[in-house]
């Protein structure tokens, strides 16, 4: 893929992105984007920080499908994960169904407090 063609990539994604903001205060799973019938959701990137003092375990799920492992989040740190600075156009994760949330499942050993941003687009796909 030529720069013109990765820059333009880039372009329309990020026309298309949406930033959703992370806010979870307790244990849980709650949805962080509700998705139209019909429609997908793809994620390109996130950012997650643990606000506790102790260690936290997320999980991604689309609807109550994991749709990653489980990955521990150390105390009082934050994580990112990202596919838009090499491969602009390849999801990180995807939905498993169309109409599935997005759910981020935390657990752990206190008020399981993370807050942060996910980067998605959503479509028929």
């Amino acid at each position: 893929m030529s720069l013109a063609e990765l820059k333009d990539r880039s372009a329309t994604l990020a026309t298309k992105a949406i930033s959703v903001a992370i806010n979870v205060t307790s244990a849980g799973s709650p949805s962080i984007r509700a998705i139209q019938p019909g429609q997908l959701f793809l994620v390109y990137g996130f950012y997650i920080q643990n606000l506790e003092a102790a260690d936290v375990t997320l999980t991604w799920k689309s609807g109550s499908t994991a749709i990653s492992g489980a990955m521990v989040l150390v105390a009082k740190t934050a994580t990112a994960v990202d596919s838009l600075s090499v491969f602009s156009d390849i999801p990180i994760l995807k939905g498993r169904a169309k109409g599935d949330d997005l759910v981020l499942t935390v657990a752990g050993g206190g008020g399981e407090s993370v807050q942060g941003w996910v980067l998605l687009t959503e479509g028929a796909f």
